[in-house]
């Protein structure tokens, strides 16, 4: 590849760009072409010091996309944000935190739980051996791990719908903060 196959490439990639911007990303690329080359660097070896075409053209549009991102935030807008994130948070603190924190302890409770009953047949093994008292005790063994499969099958599925409501929650608060309606 040399520099007007790159070029090219680069134009094609940065479509998603206004004519004026494409032009003057690519006079700037071609200016790097040219001050390289009086260096005396190859095509070859100026492209592999800028990167494939694709990969540059996607860095290019993410920072054009946060340039007007930043830029249609408007002054007034700005208070009304901060306002919004100190409400938010002493909201959030004062009555969401306390929730918050058990109903992620409640499926930790289970996984704990879980593990206990899975372990509670081998202790009792250990303790009698594997006598006529071990044998005795097969039922209660086998309610323990079921027990300990029900904990583990409700303290994953509490898990993830805590984790999906905590999502929600914080995708609210955003769209709070950034002034859209909820």
């Amino acid at each position: 590849m040399d520099k007007q196959q790159y070029l090219l490439e680069l134009e094609k990639e940065l479509r998603s760009l206004s004519k004026g911007e494409q032009q003057e990303i690519l006079a700037d690329y071609e200016e790097h072409f040219e001050s390289a080359r009086a260096k005396g660097r190859s095509d070859a070896d100026i492209i592999e010091g800028l990167g494939q075409p694709e990969k540059v053209a996607k860095e290019i549009i993410a920072q054009a996309k946060m340039v007007k991102t930043l830029e249609a935030s408007s002054g007034n807008s700005m208070p009304r944000a901060v306002f919004s994130t100190v409400v938010l948070s002493l909201f959030n603190l004062t009555f969401i935190l306390g929730p918050a924190i058990v109903c992620f302890v409640i499926p930790i409770v289970l996984y704990v739980c879980a593990v206990v009953l899975f372990i509670y047949p081998l202790l009792l093994l250990f303790q009698d051996g594997f006598t006529l008292i071990y044998a005795n005790k097969i039922f209660l063994m086998l309610g323990s791990i079921g027990f300990g499969l029900l904990s583990f099958v409700g303290g994953s599925s509490l898990m993830k719908l805590v984790y999906r409501l905590f999502v929600n929650y914080v995708k609210f608060n955003v769209r709070i903060v950034r002034g859209r309606s909820a």
